[in-house]
């Protein structure tokens, strides 16, 4: 009897997927819904607070983006790669829901943002129903780990986006994804966390680089290549500090650590155990992309593995990256000669 229902209940969840529309949107409706609920849970930040009152005081005083005006530690200094676009979204959000409510509509906006990004990713990589029900509640787990309104809330559609511009350039022998490549950068270089786009692009230009190689391509291809490179990197100062993604990190990096507990060590804290299993997904993907070719998505994979173990608040945009990268690879694994085999 206990058999008969779950062979039962097994043919119906076969059945469902084999709709790959009502599959589909089942999944997206189902952890859409779940991130709404969990996204109304009021969350006490002083940061947050500091970055909403930041903008609102430009739009309503005209008082300076890059001085801190509130902080405890440096007030009145200035203030290197300010997140001033959040900040500006911040408080007019506040200004048109008020500030009791801008809170949980600044996550419900950028979820959005993300969920639109990812489901553009997993319509271009061609994955199927059953892969979505794998990775999206995985962006979901993750994003509940760090559910503050700060500026990383859209760093996450931002890593979904550079994925979406590196798989689609790194098989290309065209030069048109570089100039995507620069553009991208330099929005990113303008909002915030630059540094994890520029990891993600030296895997892109390692994996063209490679590809350039094995095509035995002409000096044109490879001096594109290389120029190309050089601009990533210049616009990197288009913004108005003048300062580059990589110049902060090295300045700040023991200044965030003394003063500063999200950038703790992940492997000190208590949790660390919870997140083992995440690390070994991550390290078994990133041998799968290397036996499949796409050698600089597994050193990205690996490179912000190990950040994440390093760096206590950088786990959700390592686990956003991880789920695409799991699509990614079970995608691979379903059009491959190996999964016909099996």
């Amino acid at each position: 009897m206990i058999a008969a229902k779950s062979r039962g209940a097994f043919s119906f969840f076969e059945q469902l997927l084999a709709n790959n529309a009502i599959a589909f949107w089942l999944v997206v409706i189902s952890c859409s819904m779940i991130y709404c609920y969990s996204a109304d849970f009021p969350i006490v930040s002083y940061d947050s607070f500091w970055h909403l009152k930041t903008g609102q005081d430009f739009l309503s005083a005209g008082k300076p983006l890059f001085y801190d005006h509130y902080s405890f530690t440096y007030p009145g200094t200035h203030i290197s790669g300010s997140p001033y676009i959040f900040q500006l979204i911040f408080a007019l959000v506040s200004f048109i829901v008020g500030d009791e409510y801008c809170h949980y509509v600044m996550r419900i906006f950028a979820y959005a943002c993300l969920l639109v990004s990812y489901l553009f990713f997993h319509r271009m990589i061609h994955a199927g129903s059953s892969i979505l029900l794998v990775s999206l509640p995985l962006i979901i787990l993750f994003l509940q780990m760090r559910s503050l309104v700060r500026p990383e809330l859209f760093d996450y559609c931002f890593v979904v986006t550079a994925l979406i511009l590196y798989i689609r350039g790194a098989d290309s022998s065209s030069t048109k994804y570089y100039m995507a490549v620069v553009f991208f950068m330099l929005i990113w270089a303008n909002y915030h966390a630059a540094i994890v786009g520029y990891i993600i692009f030296f895997g892109f230009y390692l994996d063209r680089g490679i590809g350039l190689l094995r095509l035995k391509a002409g000096w044109s291809l490879y001096l594109a290549w290389f120029f190309s490179g050089i601009l990533l990197l210049g616009v990197g100062f288009i913004n108005p500090s003048f300062e580059h993604a990589l110049s902060i990190l090295l300045q700040n990096s023991g200044l965030w650590v003394t003063n500063i507990n999200e950038y703790a060590p992940l492997h000190k804290t208590d949790s660390f155990i919870k997140f083992v299993p995440l690390w070994l997904l991550s390290f078994f993907t990133s041998c799968y992309l290397w036996m499949r070719g796409k050698y600089g998505l597994g050193i990205v994979n690996i490179a912000f593995s190990v950040i994440a173990w390093l760096v206590m608040g950088f786990v959700t945009v390592f686990g956003v990256f991880l789920a695409c990268m799991v699509a990614y690879s079970l995608t691979l694994f379903a059009t491959s000669s190996e999964a016909v085999k099996i």
